[in-house]
């Protein structure tokens, strides 16, 4: 009787964990809505401390030929296909979200411009053969906003 608790109990982790997918990337990324952005960065206005301050450290920060510095972050969720529990499924599915945002910084250390932008993908992997990616298409506007509510 024990043993068929604890193997329940084992079998109910693993379910969860196969389902619940993984997220990595930026937190503040993740939660950010282009409302959200609005408040929270404004061109010609918000410092480069500011932003480090609100969203803080950026992926990686590259620096363009004017000497402008460009703050790199991103957020990406994957989960399971339910397609991927079918016996004898020839071919895995994830579907993937994933958010970008690239502040531009001047010399002085004021952002003069950003990119906001979203994309939804699913990556499939079939038992032979290569990887591969369908089904590419940018998030809508509205997208943006619902998934920060919906995360955050």
């Amino acid at each position: 009787m024990r043993q068929a608790v604890i193997k329940g109990l084992f079998c109910a982790v693993a379910a969860t964990l196969l389902l619940t997918g993984c997220a990595v990337g930026n937190n503040q990324v993740r939660d950010l809505s282009t409302e959200r952005l609005a408040r929270t960065i404004v061109e010609n206005q918000t410092t480069q401390s500011e932003v480090l301050n609100r969203l803080g450290d950026p992926d990686y920060t590259t620096t363009e030929t004017n000497g402008m510095s460009v703050l790199h972050y991103s957020w990406t969720r994957g989960r399971p296909s339910a397609k991927n529990f079918i016996p004898f499924n020839p071919i895995a599915e994830y579907p993937m979200t994933q958010k970008t945002l690239r502040v531009w910084c001047d010399q002085m250390g004021v952002v003069r411009r950003q990119d906001f932008s979203g994309i939804f993908y699913i990556h499939r992997m079939p038992i032979i053969g290569a990887d591969s990616t369908h089904s590419i298409r940018p998030l809508t506007k509205e997208e943006l906003n619902d998934l920060a509510d919906i995360e955050g």
